[in-house]
Parts: structure tokens; sequence; C-alpha cells
């Protein structure tokens, strides 16, 4: 099952990736990837007005919070990838909450 913030970043055209960070033992974990300019502060945003303007997606919310709390960056030359530690990063096709 897909995590929030996966789905969230997928239905914004915002790149998702299997990560393994500073760290993690290569563990892999959530990752979302984009060009230098646009820091990681702007993408949590979006997806916290992405939240505010779909409802069925606000009862989700801690489970939102609990995925950002140990976000974590990596530069990556020309970009920057945003790491999520305890979010497994889902490659299935389906982006629904449900199992």
């Amino acid at each position: 099952m897909k995590h929030i913030i996966q789905i969230i970043c997928e239905q914004n055209d915002i790149n998702v990736r299997s990560y393994s960070g500073r760290g993690m033992y290569g563990k892999e974990c959530l990752g979302i990837t984009f060009k230098r300019g646009m820091g990681f502060v702007n993408v949590v945003d979006a997806m916290l007005e992405y939240i505010q303007n779909n409802e069925e997606y606000y009862i989700e919310i801690e489970s939102f919070r609990e995925g950002i709390r140990d976000m974590q960056s990596d530069s990556m030359g020309l970009g920057t990838v945003v790491y999520f530690p305890s979010v497994e990063y889902d490659d299935s096709d389906n982006t629904s909450t449900d199992e």
C-alpha cells in the first residue's frame, strides 16, 4: 500500500524513487528528487496544500506527519533527493491508500 506522501508526489508530478540514504546500510525507502532551486520546504508546502484542498487525504494527515518527521536530504550534483527513512517505497501502479 502506498504511503500518502508517495501518492501526493505522484499525483503532482514530483519524481519518486527508491533510495538508500546515509546510515541506512542499504535499506531502501521513499525518495523524491528535484532540480536545484526547489527546496524540500517547497515540496512539503505543496504536499500540505494538496492535503488541504483534497478532503479525502486529510484523514491521513497523521501518517503524513509521521513520514516527514525524519525526512532527510542529500545533494546529487545538480539536484537534491529528499528521503523518508520510515516510509517504504511502493513501485506498484496502484495509487489508492486502500488495500
